[in-house]
């Protein structure tokens, strides 16, 4: 089973230290071969517990990741989880803001928008 694939099933950090591991597919192990790839790792970037990627490294050295490097890549995958999180929630208010546009534009009935202050927002007829 391709590592990208283990680290989604698991939902944790995979670790493959040996392009000969029982881990990877023929097919993974001639890619190793072909690139010098000695060792390789896949983080899950979660969204709330929901696998949206995964971040890998690797290393043509034969060694095993530090508890210091696991921790560190752990600590990104996490960041960048946020920042994915966030970028899709600025693409649905964008979205929501073009659709409620939208609406005012095409509506001949008085319309208000009011925000949670009850300030008024948008008016249009």
């Amino acid at each position: 089973m391709p590592l990208t694939r283990q680290v989604i099933d698991g939902k944790q950090c995979v670790e493959i230290s040996s392009p000969g591991s029982d881990l990877l597919s023929e097919s993974e192990k001639e890619r190793w071969e072909t690139i010098g790839l000695k060792m390789a790792f896949g983080v899950p970037l979660l969204e709330r517990d929901r696998v949206v990627g995964v971040l890998g490294g690797g290393d043509v050295k034969s060694r095993v990741f530090t508890d210091d490097e696991k921790t560190l890549c752990t600590a990104v995958a996490k960041q960048v989880s946020v920042a994915i999180e966030k970028a899709d929630l600025y693409r649905q208010m964008a979205q929501e803001r073009k659709r409620l546009e939208a609406i005012f534009r095409n509506t001949s009935d008085g319309v208000v928008l009011i925000d949670g202050q009850r300030q008024v927002m948008v008016g249009g007829a």
